[in-house]
């Protein structure tokens, strides 16, 4: 296999642990609000109520917050960690607040309990601070910052014009202390709702759209409490346990909500806009953010002057606004001729590796092969496709696939001549250009030295990851005199290296171009024949050793093309599954057989069942079980009916997902059989790990049945047996294998001597008996 992980695979998933600390916080918030919306009664008991409820929706949120952090790795974890420690400090602000007011019965303003307030600002906004981001050039940090400034500047001078805080101020300038802190909190809530804004026009990565949408709506719903208790407070109108803590109560909540959904929980949406989408939608937020910012000043500048006196201060305000829009259109210019020069680059390199992208590497190939064709020398296509990569993204993530393509990117450079080039050609694919070469063995030597370099175990997560290649050459100008073509045919001889059994290198020739029509023509055969029932099911007996009874029956796809003839399953099979046919294909079979299984379970017993192949590709489909059940209802059988083989392979890439779907279609009463057992992993492990009903012993160990065969199938029949399983032989062809088998205690056999596969109508005239015949009699 390509892909060996030397330690067993993490598990991520919330635990139950965090699952109830979640529900208690939905449940004290409703509980609260519920309360406090109600005029939270009685008044005699409102304080010890409203602490009693909302210091544990304090403690929750932080949990569910560090919680995350715990679960992540920097620098994630410390953004989590950040606003947890945030959110901590602003309860233990109420529970000091709480102390002061309906304990001591003292003032609350100012106190120790403002102190932990305040803290909660500075610790919020680093933490949202901390999420790792894409970078930005200078010209886009200036105008960004600008954008921020313009914004800050627009709501600053709302604020400080339409709220109370000059006279808050001027009544509290005989208590410096009092001032201070009557200053440092509006100041703190126009820092916040800096860097919300920062947040949302310089996106965050590995946050999710809704962890986004839950931490900006908290953010606001803190800004707008402030707000209205600072203006309430002024008034005098301020009720405690009111609707203003309300807001600061599911601020609270969508807090721990958000942390709720960090990486490593079930419930998290690790899927999130790409980089481009990123961008784009920060820069349409960006480009509206100037006429907004002017509407808005004018628009509140003429309802003071339209409500109250004249005010000049508002007016330097204003004017500060408009010449900060000024200022971000002249960087406007900058910012597009800096974009200009960035899209360029990302055309032509790669951003995640550095390397050279298509555009800059059909450049450099054709200069090179020009300067072979005039020096005649050589160069070499390498078309290097790094095996199973999916299987990597799968068990790890994409972050983790992206760590192991900058390693081999690494790699790679280290291999290669001064004057020779790298080019990251796709996903999991690279190109390497090699210069004046005298021949195919000097491209060989090279090839094996990317092979063995890649082989090196790469530690990912504390496991060894064991990574292989397929590598295609094409020697140039013998083989191409372009560099579309040359890479047409490194490409063309790199699939050829993976039909072959991948980690090999494999170099362009003719044939291959033939091949390729061949397999084209293939195709589109084999999609003609499965629209017009030009395909066939043939059917291979399963007797029961010990009493010659027919159990059921194997279902085996044929094809007799008119055209091309018959055409082997091992053929038909691996084109399916690389043309996309495979899921049509193993459906068709599957219904077809149940039809006529249907059939014979009426004219030859009901417990008669049949047992269909099913890819690996067909059995990962997050429908397959319920495509199943459906087809069991529409022909009317219960699950007993249909045994479904699948190959050690296809089940243990992903035990545990494997695991799941075994057990939802044993729900239905379908068996499953490991088939071809002894050919592939042969993991015993594996073998008591998954849940499976029936063990198909492989053919080749009955043919050596009296070369050590024996003594294997005795092993894996005893082993069977004590895990409850049946056991299946195939490619009995002797009478003296098929009693040899009995006598060693295998339960079915299928084989040419029991009977050779065949059409339905055959099969039924075949067995136009007794069910008691045995078969071959």
């Amino acid at each position: 296999m390509a892909v060996v992980r030397a330690k067993s695979q993490r598990q991520q998933g919330d635990s139950p642990h965090a699952r109830t600390l979640f529900l208690a916080l939905m449940l004290f918030t409703v509980t609260l609000t519920v309360w406090m919306l109600s005029g939270a009664p009685p008044a005699e008991h409102r304080h010890s109520l409203g602490y009693l409820l909302y210091l544990p929706v304090c403690a929750l949120s932080a949990g569910l917050l560090l919680k995350a952090a715990k679960r992540l790795e920097h620098p994630g974890a410390r953004g989590w960690l950040l606003l947890g420690a945030g959110v901590v400090c602003w309860g233990l602000g109420e529970a000091t607040y709480g102390i002061i007011d309906a304990v001591w019965q003292l003032p609350v303003f100012p106190s120790p309990a403002d102190l932990f307030y305040l803290s909660f600002f500075p610790l919020f906004m680093l933490g949202l601070f901390s999420f790792p981001r894409e970078p930005l050039t200078r010209p886009q940090l200036v105008g960004f910052l600008l954008d921020v400034a313009i914004a800050v500047t627009v709501i600053a001078n709302i604020i400080w014009h339409a709220s109370e805080l000059p006279a808050t101020l001027a009544g509290n300038v005989d208590n410096p202390l009092a001032w201070v802190l009557s200053l440092a909190y509006p100041l703190s809530d126009l820092l916040l709702a800096a860097v919300l804004l920062v947040t949302a026009l310089w996106r965050p990565r590995g946050l999710s759209r809704l962890q986004l949408l839950l931490l900006t709506a908290g953010t606001l719903m803190f800004l707008g409490a402030d707000l209205a208790y600072g203006y309430l407070e002024s008034k005098a109108l301020y009720q405690e346990w009111g609707a203003v803590d309300v807001f600061w109560l599911w601020g609270l909540a969508l807090f721990g909500w958000a942390g709720h959904l960090a990486p490593g929980s079930r419930h998290a949406k690790t899927a999130e806009p790409s980089p481009t989408q990123s961008r784009e939608r920060a820069r349409s937020l960006r480009e509206m953010l100037p006429p907004t910012a002017i509407l808005a000043s004018f628009g509140a500048f003429l309802v003071l002057q339209m409500t109250g006196p004249r005010d000049t201060n508002f007016e330097a305000g204003l004017t500060a606004v408009v010449l900060l829009v000024l200022c971000r259109q002249v960087a406007g210019v900058f910012e597009r001729q800096s974009l200009s020069a960035d899209l360029f680059r990302r055309d032509r390199y790669d951003d995640l590796t550095g390397l050279p992208r298509r555009a800059a590497l059909l450049t450099h190939l054709t200069q090179a092969i020009r300067g072979a064709q005039r020096d005649r020398h050589l160069v070499a296509v390498m078309y290097v496709d790094l095996d199973r990569m999916k299987h990597v993204n799968d068990w790890y993530g994409h972050a983790q696939g992206d760590v192991v393509i900058q390693a081999m990117a690494q790699r790679f450079g280290q291999l290669v001549r001064q004057g020779d080039l790298v080019a990251r050609f796709g996903g999991d694919e690279f190109v390497v250009v090699l210069h004046n070469l005298t021949g195919a063995p000097d491209v060989r030597l090279i090839a094996e030295r990317f092979l063995q370099s890649i082989a090196q175990p790469l530690t990912l997560n504390e496991d060894q990851l064991y990574l292989t290649a397929s590598i295609g050459i094409s020697m140039c100008p013998q083989d191409a005199g372009d560099a579309e073509l040359a890479l047409h045919n490194a490409y063309l001889a790199v699939e050829q290296a993976k039909q072959q059994g991948k980690n090999r290198i494999r170099f362009y020739e003719e044939n291959l171009t033939q091949s390729l029509v061949h397999r084209g023509q293939l195709e589109s055969h084999l999609r003609h024949a499965l629209q017009h029932e030009g395909l066939s099911v043939h059917y291979q007996p399963l007797q029961q050793l010990s009493s010659g009874r027919i159990a059921g029956f194997e279902a085996l796809i044929r094809w007799t093309s008119s055209t091309l003839g018959v055409v082997s399953p091992a053929s038909i099979i691996p084109l399916a599954e690389e043309r996309g046919l495979i899921i049509p294909l193993g459906e068709w079979v599957l219904e077809r057989s149940l039809r006529q299984i249907k059939r014979w379970r009426e004219s030859m017993h009901d417990e008669v069942y049949v047992s269909v192949n099913v890819s690996a590709l067909q059995f990962s489909q997050a429908g397959f079980v319920a495509t199943v059940e459906g087809m069991l209802a529409d022909a009317q059988l219960p699950g007993s009916a249909l045994m479904l083989e699948l190959t050690e392979s296809s089940l243990v890439e992903n035990i545990e997902s494997s695991t799941q779907t075994i057990n939802a279609l044993r729900n239905l009463g379908v068996r499953v059989a490991l088939d071809d057992f002894g050919t592939g992993y042969s993991s015993l492990s594996y073998l008591r790990q998954l849940p499976v009903d029936v063990l198909k012993i492989d053919r080749s160990f009955v043919q050596s049945i009296d070369d050590g065969g024996k003594a294997f199938v005795r092993a894996i029949t005893t082993l069977a047996h004590d895990l409850r399983l049946t056991v299946v032989v195939e490619g009995i062809e002797e009478r003296e294998q098929l009693e040899m088998l009995a006598e060693l205690g295998c339960d079915l056999g299928q084989g040419f001597l029991i009977g050779r596969p065949a059409q339905a109508a055959e099969i039924e005239r075949h067995y136009d008996l007794p069910i008691e015949v045995l078969v071959g009699e």
